[in-house]
């Protein structure tokens, strides 16, 4: 451990130690150069060459990445004393620290406003290809603005920017049991993969890989936490009851706390699954599933979605920006006057509306009619994320319907140039049987004529011979003195 007024880079003086954990220590220390203080994060592990690596896939982590729920990285070097990167320093307290200090759990508005913070984070990350896989209240910071930054990347996967792809040999320690999702103890943690080794038929179908819902499932239960203050068994436990016929060990959230509404119940459910299909399928999912329980909890509490001090309109924002700019009266009161650029923002709003009608996002148009959001660049930047992301699955979908449509064309094209060939062959073998039917038919007929003629002139020769034959046979003496007489006329009249 580094004492404090060490002075590191020539630019860096330490003053104090802010926290620390399984593989580093954090201090708070003064930047010379901007005359500001920062935080400096040191690796305590040296020996470990996965453990220097992870150190470092953390720094690139947070130097590519910018997101306001992400600290800043602005500096990263070594020395004889380990490996450090410099961030900004986030006022506040982390969420285990302040569950610690109360006596019983969060209030449900606070922690479903945090979540949603960390919904939009974590999205952030995923469609950057990145992995947190260390969700816990330790590494969730609420500043004094009552936002939420999530920290500590040590083991997360993936890339973002020119960031090398990532070593798995990384997630060496797995991230906290009690909040690691199952795939993620048994890939990473010899002592769990050991203690299920009889349920090997049950393990082999859970899939190693990890995706983004291994966030999930830590956010879940991190939920859990937070609005019970009872989590006390981690997913390996909860996999040996549940393949033994015990029960699932992780109580429902409804029976510690019967107040909380069922939506909230199902959503906390539903992401702390205990294999990754029984989750949600994205964080995109599980976000619009929160955002609908906001709105049903907003209208049965008479408040807005995004500002419950703030009363709602008695119009929604779908009938209100239906309205032709003359038509919109706003009382002076309302929380339209209230926002910054109101006559901006309403006629983004007002485009959005018409984009979503034009394309046929009807479950969008619903969700507006009945939306009590305030009108503020944050909402209006939601609703127009949320139209693009809708656009791209239309898009999607009809690209499909497309690749569809030229594979049926390309098939009939198949089918009808396949019966067609085979019509030819069909019509070719026709006429040659036709013209073979033909030729034999007059090789027969000429046959047939020439036996005729051969007859013909075989019966024009000898016909004399046998008229002469049946004319004199009526004359003939048969005997054998009549024919000596013939035979000696016969020889009398060769010789003269």
């Amino acid at each position: 451990m580094l004492v404090e007024g060490v002075e590191l880079q020539s630019r860096y003086m330490l003053q104090g130690l802010l926290g620390h954990g399984a593989m580093g220590e954090v201090y708070l220390a003064h930047d010379r150069n901007v005359n500001a203080k920062v935080a400096i994060k040191r690796t305590t592990i040296h020996e470990s060459q996965d453990a220097i690596s992870a150190f470092k896939q953390e720094a690139e982590l947070l130097a590519n990445l910018h997101h306001e729920a992400l600290p800043r990285v602005m500096d990263f070097f070594y020395d004889e004393s380990g490996g450090f990167f410099v961030m900004e320093l986030i006022d506040g307290h982390d969420l285990e620290k302040l569950l610690d200090e109360r006596t019983r759990p969060f209030d449900l508005d606070d922690v479903v406003g945090w979540t949603d913070q960390i919904l939009d984070a974590l999205e952030y990350l995923h469609d950057h290809d990145v992995i947190h896989r260390d969700i816990k209240p330790a590494n969730l910071k609420i500043t004094s603005r009552g936002r939420v930054k999530l920290l500590d990347f040590g083991l997360a996967k993936g890339y973002a920017g020119e960031m090398i792809s990532e070593n798995d040999s990384v997630g060496l320690y797995g991230g906290t049991p009690r909040y690691a999702p199952l795939e993620q103890l048994l890939r990473f943690d010899r002592y769990f993969r050991a203690s299920l080794y009889t349920f090997a038929d049950n393990v082999n179908k859970i899939s190693k890989t990890l995706d983004g819902r291994a966030d999930i499932y830590s956010l879940g239960v991190t939920i859990y936490e937070l609005l019970t203050k009872a989590l006390d068994c981690n997913a390996a436990l909860r996999a040996e009851h549940q393949w033994t016929g015990r029960g699932d060990p992780l109580t429902h959230i409804e029976t510690i706390v019967p107040q909380i509404p069922y939506e909230i119940a199902i959503i906390v459910r539903k992401a702390s699954g205990l294999l990754p299909d029984e989750r949600f399928a994205s964080v995109r999912d599980m976000r619009r599933y929160l955002d609908h329980a906001r709105r049903k909890l907003a209208t049965e509490k008479n408040e807005t979605l995004w500002s419950p001090e703030v009363k709602p309109r008695n119009v929604s924002w779908y009938e209100f920006v239906k309205k032709a700019p003359a038509e919109r009266n706003i009382p002076h009161d309302s929380v339209i006057t209230q926002a910054r650029k109101p006559i901006e923002l309403t006629e983004r709003l007002a485009g959005a509306v018409r984009e979503a009608e034009i394309l046929g996002f009807n479950e969008l148009l619903d969700d507006l009619k009945n939306d009590y959001f305030v009108l503020d660049e944050e909402s209006i930047e939601r609703l127009e994320k949320l139209l693009l992301v809708e656009k791209k699955i239309v898009a999607d979908i009809e690209a499909k319907e497309r690749l569809r449509r030229a594979e049926e064309i390309k098939l009939q094209m198949d089918h009808e140039r396949r019966r067609r060939v085979k019509d030819l062959h069909q019509r070719v073998r026709e006429e040659r049987e036709e013209s073979e039917k033909e030729r034999r038919q007059r090789m027969r007929n000429i046959v047939l004529a020439v036996l005729a003629s051969i007859v013909f002139l075989i019966g024009a020769v000898n016909l004399p011979r046998i008229l002469q034959y049946l004319g004199g046979a009526t004359d003939i003496d048969p005997s054998p003195a009549s024919s000596n007489q013939n035979n000696a006329a016969n020889a009398s009249s060769r010789g003269r």
